[in-house]
């Protein structure tokens, strides 16, 4: 059985391999961002039979506020329940924490890249909501370089597209005051 577990150091570079793995959702320079953003801020691993299936980074954003950076499951592991029970508990953690409010980002439905309609439809089921769109995101690069797919489809972002409209502050979801 998967256990849940704060990630440490060592499980950087698996969490770096599995958005590698996920190149329909990532790009090119996420694997990087992600082993940074592991030594600067909390994350959790959902780790079976001694190796990590999924991850989750938080950085917050002062006492009552955080955002969901990065999470993920490897592909073989996905639509298996793993990535409900890694946001579960992370949601639980930080709300025992004090955290109040939780803030992800993903890419908005007007970029038109059906990848991303399940990552959406995963954060609504959560109890996340969509409240504002960043057009343009900050710091996002007009023109990105994925690894080039037979089965990628051209998205916003991409070089085959222009990064007008890439991402949206969304869903987030608001925790109940205890």
């Amino acid at each position: 059985m998967a256990s849940l577990r704060a990630a440490t150091a060592q499980d950087a570079a698996r969490c770096a391999e599995i958005v590698t793995e996920l190149d329909d959702y990532f790009t090119d320079d996420v694997p990087d961002k992600v082993r940074s953003d592991l030594r600067d801020h909390d994350g959790w691993v959902i780790d079976d039979a001694g190796g990590v299936v999924g991850f989750t980074i938080v950085e917050r954003r002062g006492m009552r506020a955080a955002e969901i950076l990065w999470a993920a499951v490897a592909a073989d592991r996905r639509a298996a329940g793993l990535g409900t029970r890694l946001v579960d508990h992370v949601l639980d953690e930080l709300g025992a924490d004090g955290v109040q409010i939780v803030e992800v980002k993903t890419l908005d439905p007007s970029a038109g890249y059906a990848p991303y309609d399940a990552t959406r439809a995963f954060w609504l089921a959560r109890g996340f909501v969509q409240f504002d769109t960043i057009d343009p995101l900050p710091g996002w690069p007009p023109a990105i370089r994925r690894r080039s797919s037979p089965s990628h489809s051209p998205r916003r972002g991409s070089a085959d597209q222009p990064a007008d409209r890439v991402a949206s502050n969304g869903p987030s979801r608001i925790t109940p005051r205890t």
